[in-house]
């Protein structure tokens, strides 16, 4: 369905109107013999309402009486045949018909596609089948679900009410949170959790940052933060233009780590008002975007590079990981004090983004899944960039899962924070997200549909009886299919989630303003 403005609908009707009575008056007799025109006009007709803002040129061209406009009388200006009457009022139709087809599409509402009683299996499963390294993206995913106003896209992530109201306490959350703090012991690990990835214990540093500004009283919070922070900053490894290593054991990059600890380090500048902290949260998604997308036939990242044992291929969740973790640093960002100090890296921040989920939709299977590895799938027009054997090609739900729901985030942070402002120095300068995009060749309103087949796709694959999702990745052994995943679990959540927040904002928001963020 189109949203047609009716300035639009009425043009074409004049124009075809003109159009016609030029050929009648080329089929009479009288006509037949002008061999220039008389009385040529030229009349702006500006679509100015939304969704066009252009100005189309309309050539009314009057040879005869018959299609003279109203009101307008004869002169002379002998530069055109006949023939070219009827051409100049076809282009313009089609001119006027492509704005129109060329106008937003209307947002449509998302509908339910799993009952409450289904969420209640996959969330049940998600606490019951996580493991350590898998706490971070657990408690990310209660947040967003259960707790959204506390989560970095949530009213109150940066304004944690402390004490909080005890309807808004993240029960859940603090389980998982309470215990790390209790069991952790500093001297044989700084990180929240021992682990030989330097990674995933960061990623349970936002839901610990929660609590911890929120009230819970489990454990030496702030002691546990700091050791955190100080050991991912000055004692980690990092390669040689400042990644951190997402290994303890040797330097090595893993798409993953974009959403472990950069998010972290993001959350943690704008609680504690910290512009170095957050700066570092942007500079590390910078370097591993430096060294993992190598190439240049396509936005996806690369899944591990350098040290042993490395994955060049663009793994569905891997890429899922990288644009949900920036898009986690982009929301923390936009809604901080220090919004204003960071226009630049907000903006490619939401290019970055883009670009990996245009890469990856481009890949849709009929199904609205995408494989483990999307470019396996190879339209004509594409070819994978590496070697990889055809075995592993496989439908993977919780890449897929992962995807939509950063899709959905990044399209409800257009609508919220449509324009990036600069406060730096004496005056401030202005620009719209949605034109960034455009001008890197990216339309997220392009990418709405994609995603909602994939939800589709997501939906179906969870076992109704059971609630776990099936088809996916072994989360072990990433290249191989797997029977269940926590991850994937946790990516359910989150694309519903997602999912119902876009909905509550396009049911509270104009069309305009929609469009304004969206892009036209």
């Amino acid at each position: 369905m189109l949203s047609v403005s009716l300035t639009a609908k009425r043009s074409i009707t004049l124009v075809k109107t003109k159009l016609v009575r030029v050929l009648e008056a080329l089929r009479d007799p009288a006509a037949a013999h002008v061999s220039h025109i008389h009385g040529c006009h030229i009349q702006d007709l500006a679509l100015s309402s939304k969704p066009w803002n252009v100005t189309l040129k309309l050539f009314y061209a009057c040879g005869a009486a018959a299609c003279l406009p109203d009101g307008y009388t004869y002169g002379t200006c002998g530069f055109a045949s006949p023939p070219a009457i009827v051409a100049m009022f076809s282009l313009t139709l089609l001119a006027v018909a492509a704005c129109v087809a060329r106008a937003a599409p209307i947002v449509e509402v998302p509908v339910s596609l799993l009952t409450t009683s289904q969420i209640n299996l996959v969330r049940q499963r998600l606490i019951e089948g996580s493991q350590a390294r898998q706490l971070g993206t657990s408690t990310q995913a209660l947040l967003e679900y259960d707790y959204p106003s506390l989560s970095v896209y949530g009213s109150l992530a940066l304004a944690i009410p402390n004490p909080i109201d005890t309807s808004l306490i993240p029960g859940s959350v603090y389980s998982v949170t309470d215990r790390v703090i209790q069991t952790r012991n500093p001297l044989v690990s700084e990180a929240f959790v021992y682990d030989t990835s330097v990674g995933d214990p960061a990623s349970l540093g936002v839901a610990i940052l929660v609590a911890n500004f929120s009230g819970a009283t489990g454990g030496d919070y702030n002691t546990a933060i700091q050791q955190q922070l100080d050991y991912l900053l000055t004692k980690a490894p990092r390669n040689t233009d400042g990644a951190i290593s997402h290994r303890s054991e040797q330097i090595q990059l893993w798409s993953d780590n974009v959403s472990m600890v950069p998010p972290f380090l993001a959350y943690y500048g704008a609680l504690h008002n910290n512009a170095t902290v957050m700066a570092e949260a942007y500079n590390q998604v910078r370097t591993y975007r430096n060294g993992l997308k190598l190439d240049s036939n396509t936005g996806l990242w690369r899944h591990i590079q350098l040290g042993t044992n490395v994955d060049i291929g663009h793994w569905s969740s891997g890429n899922g990981w990288a644009a949900s973790g920036m898009m986690r640093v982009l929301a923390t960002i936009a809604s901080s004090s220090f919004s204003g100090l960071y226009p630049n890296e907000q903006a490619d921040l939401a290019t970055w983004i883009a670009e990996i989920l245009t890469s990856a939709w481009a890949y849709q299977l009929p199904n609205g899944a995408l494989y483990n590895y999307p470019d396996l799938s190879s339209p004509a027009s594409a070819t994978p960039s590496y070697e990889a054997s055809p075995s592993t090609a496989f439908s993977d739900a919780s890449g897929t899962a992962l995807l939509a729901a950063t899709t959905y985030r990044l399209a409800a942070h257009l609508v919220r924070h449509p324009r990036v402002t600069s406060t730096n120095g004496t005056g401030s300068t202005t620009r719209s997200l949605a034109d960034v995009l455009a001008r890197s060749g990216y339309s997220v309103r392009s990418l709405l549909e994609p995603a909602s087949k994939a939800r589709k796709a997501v939906a179906a694959s969870v076992d109704p009886s059971t609630g776990w999702l099936t088809g996916v990745a072994n989360p072990w052994s990433y290249s191989q299919p797997g029977t269940v995943s926590p991850e994937g679990q946790a990516f359910v959540l989150m694309l519903e989630a997602a999912v119902k927040d876009w909905e509550t904002l396009i049911k509270s928001t104009d069309q305009n303003t929609l469009n304004a963020g969206l892009g036209d």
